[in-house]
């Protein structure tokens, strides 16, 4: 009994919630999202629009998360969260900011398992993040990077209010940068 309730309690209470609204919430990745992310990031979208990060098992996933979005968190304050339905406590994707080399400001993020896809997981998302990015990090703007062909995300983004950047730089970074999108939004203080 004292198991149960345990159990209820801490779905009512999701661990390490950073945001949510009536149907889903943010929390930070953490290694037990390892198979997670491996059946996520092996998705053919997610090859195809953000590209093969040669994660072939659980194990380099939960390699990824501690040298990607965990160590975001330490390094930057944010990263990319795991998006989860409050309803189901599924995980539905990720979402979150991420830091750019070649960019001045952070760079907005976001995946749906294609399982979940066309159910407004995203846009919520990052409606959620970009309510709370001023508590993140101190910027005027967010950017998102999307290639030319993802014609779903590009809609999201509009529908988000960032506009694609006329001059974007990105023609002068490396060859992995070709065929992208700058888009930009300012952020409302």
């Amino acid at each position: 009994m004292i198991g149960a309730i345990t159990a209820l309690l801490q779905r009512n209470k999701p661990m390490n919630t950073l945001i949510k609204n009536k149907r889903i919430y943010l929390r930070e990745i953490v290694k037990s999202d390892a198979s997670f992310m491996y059946n996520l990031m092996n998705q053919h979208n997610w090859l195809s629009y953000i590209g093969d990060k040669n994660i072939k098992s659980v194990s380099a996933a939960a390699k990824y998360i501690e040298s990607g979005p965990r160590l975001s968190y330490k390094n930057n304050g944010y990263g990319l969260y795991v998006v989860v339905d409050i309803g189901t406590d599924q995980l539905v994707g990720v979402c979150g900011l991420m830091k750019r080399a070649y960019l001045n400001a952070p760079d907005l993020g976001f995946a749906i398992s294609e399982d979940f896809y066309r159910k407004g997981y995203a846009f919520e998302a990052a409606q959620l993040i970009l309510k709370m990015v001023n508590s993140l990090v101190e910027t005027d703007v967010i950017y998102a990077i999307v290639k030319t062909e993802n014609a779903g995300s590009r809609q999201l983004l509009s529908k988000l209010g960032f506009c694609v950047e006329a001059q974007t730089g990105l023609e002068a970074m490396e060859s992995e940068l070709v065929g992208l999108l700058l888009y930009k939004a300012k952020i409302n203080k």
